[in-house]
């Protein structure tokens, strides 16, 4: 149990399976990390003292929820930031981390003080020392998660897993409307997930859900419940995550609703205006996503520039039939191009596809990413 987080589970193949799992993930440019907790501490931990945890108002050791370790005692964030260097140099020298870390509930008990005797210390301190151990992980080349958005830790946290939405109208049938709050206030300076629940299936009200996703900025979550199969993953992420991707560093520059249309137009974050939006139809269940002009997502379809991989481009479709996008600028109108589905051994089967004067059209097969380059 935490702080203890050097023991690799033996059941699970030790310390060495999991250095094998981090190279191997290195090999497919896949990033591993670490579900910790800079809060939680047990009694049952190697780790524990009772100098840890912070105190209540009765001197009593601050307590959180109770987990498969037992009870949570919950640390003093300001003391603890004294120390919290030491342990990423140790989790660094033990395992090969890069790029992120999840931090759990880095957004949770903002409202508890630690009333330690010798060293209390209020929320301002309590957020304060939080705000220190995310800059000290910084310092290393490590971005934190977390679990639940907060605006308290705006520009310090770089994602977390999920937003609280009310899911019924507050004020009853006095004409309340949704709007999309979050992307109004903070598209550009955070990112956020959803429910991975939204991609069980292809039903009308998924869709609905999906359009909304869209519409809010969220992201796809797959790690708040287990998902059934691959194929939810994948539809995740190309559906909402890829198309996302090429928003995430733009604000909304306007919002407009038309009867059963909404239409979301951004810019960049110096102002400067472009032909970048996304347009719904909820009375058709359909919708455009339009990035610099150029269209990459509509009515469940997505078709993106392989991000990481210059010159090759992936398309993705709920259902199978033939997709029509613009052609990239790049590929002259004679080019021939090769497409290949993506399945999870690999490269699968050959996809039929082909350049149509101004468009890139395909044969889609369901719910199947495919790869696009042109033939060398």
């Amino acid at each position: 149990g935490y702080p203890d987080i050097y023991t690799a589970n033996l059941q699970a193949g030790g310390l060495e399976a999991l250095l094998r799992l981090f190279e191997r993930a290195g090999e497919l440019d896949a990033t591993i990390s670490f579900h910790d907790n800079v809060q939680a501490s047990y009694k049952s931990s190697p780790r524990w003292s009772p100098a840890l945890p912070g105190r209540d108002l009765n001197g009593e050791l601050l307590k959180g929820g109770v987990w498969s370790s037992g009870q949570v005692y919950l640390m003093g964030q300001a003391r603890y930031s004294r120390t919290i260097e030491k342990r990423l140099d140790e989790t660094l020298a033990m395992y090969p981390l890069r790029k992120s870390l999840y931090w759990d509930a880095m957004t949770t008990y903002l409202g508890r003080c630690d009333y330690t005797p010798a060293e209390p210390a209020g929320l301002e301190q309590e957020l304060d020392g939080k705000k220190r151990m995310i800059e000290a992980a910084r310092n290393r080349g490590l971005e934190i998660v977390s679990e639940t958005f907060c605006p308290y830790m705006l520009d310090h946290l770089s994602h977390t897993l999920r937003v609280h939405t009310e899911p019924e109208p507050l004020f009853g049938d006095r004409g309340e409307e949704r709007v999309p709050f979050m992307t109004a206030a903070f598209h550009g300076r955070a990112t956020w997930g959803s429910k991975p629940d939204h991609f069980s299936n292809r039903n009308m009200e998924t869709r609905t859900d999906i359009l909304g996703l869209l519409l809010d900025g969220a992201g796809f979550t797959p790690s708040i419940t287990p998902l059934r199969r691959l194929e939810h993953a994948v539809s995740g992420i190309y559906l909402v995550d890829f198309p996302r991707q090429m928003l995430r560093e733009l604000v909304l520059d306007d919002y407009c609703r038309k009867g059963e249309r909404e239409r979301l137009t951004f810019m960049s974050d110096k102002g400067e205006r472009q032909d970048t939006y996304i347009e719904v139809d909820h009375g058709r269940c359909r919708y455009r996503i339009v990035v610099d002009g150029r269209l990459i997502a509509k009515d469940f379809s997505t078709f993106v520039p392989s991000f990481g991989c210059e010159g090759h481009w992936l398309g993705y479709a709920w259902e199978a039939g033939e997709c029509r996008y613009p052609r990239p600028s790049e590929w002259p109108e004679n080019s021939t191009i090769r497409a290949v589905a993506l399945i999870g051994e690999g490269p699968g089967q050959p996809v039929s596809c082909r350049i149509d004067g101004d468009d890139m059209v395909w044969g889609a097969p369901a719910a199947t990413p495919v790869r696009f380059s042109t033939a060398e």
